[in-house]
């Protein structure tokens, strides 16, 4: 398993050559495996970090992923927009060298059947974008909090992969620990906070049961990314600079759990 920070809103962070600097002065490269960054393709600074994001991170054998900016979701009736912004992730790829793994929410509407539609939409445009321009993009869609449909069909169709948060399926009160076979076999990304009356908090309430969430994914022999969600304002420290210290530490936690899991397995 790799394990990701999230990073969101760039253009307000440091720099990420200071970031990347950062990583150097936490000795946490050993730690990390890389990045899932949400970015708005709209703005243009935005757009300018995320590239040199990539570039720092290829220099470092860092992998990135992208998380889907509301954005894409918004325009998923848009051919023209979503290839244009398709057409910068490929950009990316093209500096990694690899595959960009992109999770996408479903389209909101408070009408189940509505929301549906637009989602399957917005995927058959994603992938059609992608095989006509041989773009190295793959996508998942991630359970949210607003999400009034089942995914199942969805992936049973084999038309998306899945992104499994299991935060959010604390938050809903709705979480086993345990995916049913369809999206079992389609997860690709896992996305793990804590949750504390709202969600993506640091793994310090107890709400989250990484210990089980990690055991299964070991058992069932998830090889994918996890990324650590949790947003900055809850993060210990004055600074930034402490406030990412204090994300490191819930990597630490989660890779110490997964060592000790992995050991007992063999």
């Amino acid at each position: 398993m790799k394990f990701l920070l999230s990073i969101y809103n760039i253009h307000q962070l440091s720099e990420p050559y200071f970031i990347m600097q950062t990583l150097k002065k936490f000795d946490s490269f050993s730690l990390l495996d890389g990045f899932e960054i949400k970015a708005d393709l709209d703005h243009p600074m935005e757009c300018v970090r995320l590239s040199e994001y990539a570039t720092h991170l290829k220099g470092l054998n860092l992998k990135l992923q992208i998380h889907a900016h509301d954005q894409i979701m918004n325009h998923y009736d848009d051919y023209k927009k979503l290839t244009e912004y398709l057409t910068f992730y490929q950009k990316l790829s093209d500096i990694m060298k690899e595959t960009i793994k992109i999770t996408i929410h479903p389209v909101h509407h408070p009408i189940g059947e509505h929301s549906y539609y637009r989602t399957l939409k917005l995927i058959s445009k994603l992938n059609a974008i992608v095989h006509i321009y041989q773009y190295d993009l793959t996508f998942a869609i991630e359970n949210v909090n607003s999400q009034n449909f089942e995914l199942s069909t969805l992936l049973h169709q084999n038309l998306i992969n899945y992104c499994w948060d299991i935060g959010h399926e604390v938050a809903m009160n709705q979480c086993e620990y345990v995916l049913e076979d369809t999206y079992e076999k389609h997860v690709t990304n896992v996305h793990i906070h804590d949750v504390n009356k709202s969600d993506h908090h640091p793994l310090i309430y107890g709400n989250t049961d990484y210990l089980k969430s990690l055991a299964y994914l070991i058992n069932i022999g998830y090889k994918g990314s996890i990324v650590i969600e949790v947003q900055y304002p809850f993060l210990k420290g004055d600074n930034w600079y402490q406030k990412f210290e204090d994300y490191l530490e819930q990597i630490c936690i989660l890779k110490n759990i997964t060592n000790m899991l992995s050991t007992e397995v063999i």
